[in-house]
């Protein structure tokens, strides 16, 4: 029954060091993804043509769709990732946009160039990943003298 309660303390705290560990892969993953997008991509400017609201009910936030000119000179539009509410751009307000050339689809890969859209997901998922393996070690901690006692011989009874 104790190695029991020993080996479900061990996993209580193996659980969220794992999980925090996934998170910091997610993190690290993206992370290069944002320095690949602010190493390749290119730079220009763009309007806010319109704003879309949310399709969740009941969700009053709003994102933008943005158009700015490609490098050839195609006119491309593209909605933003993230939402707000209120509308963190106004209907003909210039933004600045990243895009990668290279891309093939017709929004071009394009994001608006800020910290929400482009470093707010790695923040995010640092975090979370700091949240979990620090609790995971914490418990860790507090239950590592329970896991290394050696185990009491009971004294045999004398009749």
């Amino acid at each position: 029954m104790k190695r029991r309660l020993e080996l479900d303390l061990l996993i209580m705290a193996l659980i969220p060091i794992f999980v925090g560990l996934g998170f910091a892969a997610l993190t690290t993953w993206s992370v290069f993804q944002v320095q690949k997008r602010e190493g390749t991509y290119v730079a220009t400017t763009g309007t806010v043509t319109s704003l879309k609201r949310s399709s969740r009910f009941g969700d009053p936030s709003k994102a933008a769709y943005v158009t700015f000119t490609d490098h050839r000179g195609r006119p491309c539009t593209f909605l933003t990732k993230s939402s707000t509410n209120p509308s963190r751009y106004a209907v003909g307000q210039a933004v600045a946009v990243l895009y990668d050339p290279t891309s093939m689809r017709n929004d071009l890969d394009a994001s608006i160039d800020s910290f929400s859209e482009g470093w707010l997901d790695p923040v995010s998922t640092g975090l979370t990943a700091s949240i979990f393996v620090v609790s995971g070690l914490g418990i860790l901690i507090v239950a590592w003298p329970r896991l290394t006692r050696a185990p009491r011989q009971r004294k045999p009874r004398m009749t």
